[in-house]
């Protein structure tokens, strides 16, 4: 769920968590009641990552082949952004790439802390776990980078646990600029004029 390039992120913890099993995943849904599988709708932004729309249908088949029946529902970000505000949303893609500071602490606390006022206002899914939640405030004050990095694990390690969240992929940046500019590249893919020199 965290980009190897954001700090604090567990290098231990990047590696596939469960393996491909469609069987066990058929199993699962039987267990749960849905021996038939169930419908639900995919909320996918069309113009927020690269290829979204584009990952976004690629999910249909791959989740109908253990039963989930899926209706993309492709919207721009401007439109998504009112569906995550307003926890409009049940099944849906989302990403963050770890800012202000490029650091694992502004995705766990933005995606995945319980919502509040101050918290976790990207989890539009409802995600909850007072064990996570309290260590998060352990993280923001730890001045120590090595147990602040052991926290951060910890809280990584409860919602992997969890399948709090699906990762699909880590969406690389690739800028290119001629010879002799200079250029900071952000890890919001966005580009800031002001710290660019040209020749």
């Amino acid at each position: 769920m965290l980009s190897p390039q954001l700090n604090g992120a567990p290098k231990a913890l990047h590696a596939r968590h469960l393996a491909y099993d469609p069987e066990a995943a058929r199993r699962l849904l039987a267990e749960a009641g849905y021996p038939n599988g169930f419908s639900v709708g995919l909320q996918c932004t069309n113009n927020r990552y690269v290829y979204d729309e584009q990952i976004c249908l690629a999910l249909v088949p791959m989740l109908g082949r253990v039963g989930i029946k899926i209706t993309p529902q492709l919207e721009p970000i401007a439109k998504m952004s009112v569906r995550w505000n307003t926890q409009d949303a049940s099944f849906y893609m989302i990403g963050h790439a770890g800012l202000p500071m490029a650091d694992s602490f502004a995705l766990l606390s933005d995606v995945a802390a319980t919502r509040t006022k101050t918290a976790g206002g990207l989890n539009i899914g409802g995600y909850s776990n007072p064990a996570f939640d309290a260590l998060l405030p352990k993280i923001a004050s730890e001045l120590d980078m090595t147990k602040r990095n052991a926290l951060m694990a910890e809280a990584t390690s409860i919602i992997r646990n969890d399948v709090a969240y699906i990762p699909l992929h880590q969406q690389p940046i690739t800028w290119a600029a001629r010879k002799g500019a200079d250029l900071k590249q952000a890890p919001d893919n966005q580009l800031r004029l002001w710290l660019v020199t040209a020749p």
